[in-house]
């Protein structure tokens, strides 16, 4: 494995599991991968990442600046094709290859494209896709390069994706417990102010709700902030503490 393969599987590592949003650093891999592909005579190889939709790919063209091609669906990605393997290289024939997608490129002065499917565990398929123009398309240490990429890339996108969800999910969690004690507060506030119980108290905030067209959060919150003179502070929530691995008790256990 070349130096610029090693090095760029350990930025990739590092990029994909501290990602918080997956599709926002599929970019910035694309331009990870581009380092690690030993196309020595390609000025800056084109190479995108991104989720296929159930149509084909787009092969992120516009991002590679090859042109539109939104929407154009890829033969090895399509449900009729047989066995849809994991990855394909394809040239680019100049009497014209049949399907359009492979025409397409053609016009763009692609020789060669590789497409490498990278199934994400319930989202759509991501998908490698890495174009060359040289007039002999991908050479052996190339294929190589792509092939161990995309290896790489199958064992770390589930598991970012799995991380990214994960996070988005506490934070909706968080956001909905910082509105429920919000609200909390407020109940309490107008329980005092007409002496009623709990249940009164929700239905008077409720009603506002519904006359107002706001929600009840919204008016809870400035319920609170008539009485304590400002708006109710983000409560604080520890997160839940980050189960041990056999290596944290060895390193602690060392300690």
């Amino acid at each position: 494995m070349t130096n610029a393969l090693t090095s760029g599987m350990t930025a990739l590592t590092a990029l994909l599991l501290t990602a918080e949003d997956i599709d926002a650093v599929l970019n910035e891999t694309a331009e990870t991968v581009a380092t690690m592909l030993p196309l020595a005579t390609d000025r800056s190889p084109p190479v995108s990442v991104n989720h296929a939709a159930a149509e084909g790919l787009s092969a992120g063209a516009q991002n590679l600046r090859l042109g539109p091609g939104r929407g154009m669906p890829v033969p090895w990605l399509e449900p009729e094709y047989p066995d849809r393997p994991e990855s394909v290289v394809e040239t680019t024939a100049a009497t014209g290859p049949a399907h359009p997608y492979l025409r397409y490129l053609l016009s763009l002065g692609v020789t060669a494209v590789s497409v490498c499917r990278l199934p994400t565990d319930g989202e759509p398929d991501a998908i490698l896709a890495v174009h060359t123009t040289r007039p002999a398309g991908f050479d052996p240490p190339t294929v190589h390069a792509i092939s161990e990429t995309a290896r790489h890339l199958r064992v770390l996108l589930p598991v970012a994706i799995a991380s990214s969800r994960q996070a988005r999910l506490a934070e909706q969690l968080y956001g909905a417990l910082a509105s429920r004690s919000t609200i909390d507060l407020a109940l309490g506030i107008i329980m005092g102010q007409r002496h009623c119980s709990r249940d009164t108290a929700f239905t008077l905030l409720r009603e506002h709700s519904q006359r107002t067209n706001r929600k009840v959060a919204e008016l809870a919150a400035e319920v609170v902030a008539k009485v304590g003179g400002e708006s109710p502070r983000a409560p604080h929530f520890d997160p839940p503490a980050r189960r041990k691995t056999t290596g944290d008790r060895q390193r602690h256990s060392r300690a």
